[in-house]
């Protein structure tokens, strides 16, 4: 119990320290070991690349793009050296849905990418963030969607 309570105090620590993203009440986090592509193809999607890679999703985040920039509310996906790379920003209500027998919690969102050169967050592309809770997906653009990404293999 002891470490997990360090756990979570050091996580915190460190997304307050970052002063990017700060937890809320509701936060929690997934990491993800796999992650293929999608591509819509008239009405099929076709399986387009994959990847073991490692994501660590942070849910439910306060964020700023900027020090003095509009507060945002949404996303955080960190590379696998602990990297803010994406943020999806939650635009509108929560739609609970169902999809192949499986309900999920999808928010239609704005993604923004860390420019890695200038370290400034950019808008990448429009979408919907699907969570299912050992998985997620990603859908870009806006629908009909164009490509999504899936995101799996919980690390425990």
């Amino acid at each position: 119990m002891t470490k997990k309570i360090l756990f979570i105090s050091s996580w915190f620590l460190s997304l307050v320290a970052s002063s990017q993203y700060i937890a809320t009440e509701g936060s929690f986090e997934k990491t993800y070991t796999r992650i293929r592509g999608w591509e819509k193809q008239d009405s099929d999607w076709v399986y387009s690349d994959g990847s073991m890679v490692e994501w660590n999703v942070i849910f439910n985040v306060d964020f700023l793009a900027t020090p003095d920039g509009k507060e945002m509310f949404g996303v955080v996906l960190e590379d696998a050296q602990g990297q803010p790379q994406y943020f999806c920003n939650y635009i509108g209500d929560l739609i609970e849905g169902e999809e192949d027998g499986l309900s999920f919690h999808e928010y239609h969102v704005d993604i923004l990418s860390k420019d890695d050169d200038t370290g400034k967050w950019e808008f990448w592309d429009s979408g919907a963030l699907r969570y299912y809770g050992s998985w997620m997906k990603l859908y870009l653009g806006i629908e009909p969607y164009h490509f999504h990404f899936v995101y799996f293999g919980v690390k425990e």
